[in-house]
């Protein structure tokens, strides 16, 4: 299951995707990951960084940039409550 996070009314207008992913079949629930996107050097025009993508271009994007040179790249990590500190830090600044 994949969500987009948005931080609408902020300064910095931050967005990432937030992925629940059952390790085995036996799980209830999974495990929670954050996927944060960037233009690479192959973009033309401004590059943008930490940003998410909406459900319809996800999954697309997501497998692209992990398995080949392309316009954009991601970083994947599990989501933890030093990442929900830092969102919630930044809709505070």
């Amino acid at each position: 299951m994949v969500g987009l996070m948005k931080l609408q009314n902020c300064p910095s207008n931050y967005s990432a995707n937030l992925i629940l992913r059952k390790v085995t079949d036996e799980d209830l629930y999974g495990v929670w990951n954050i996927a944060v996107f960037k233009d690479s050097a192959l973009t033309r025009g401004p590059i943008k960084e930490n940003y998410g993508l909406d459900q319809g271009s996800f999954y697309e994007e997501y497998e692209q940039s992990r398995v080949a040179m392309h316009i954009r790249s991601v970083d994947v990590n599990e989501f933890t409550a030093a990442d929900i500190n830092l969102w919630v830090d930044y809709l505070l600044h």
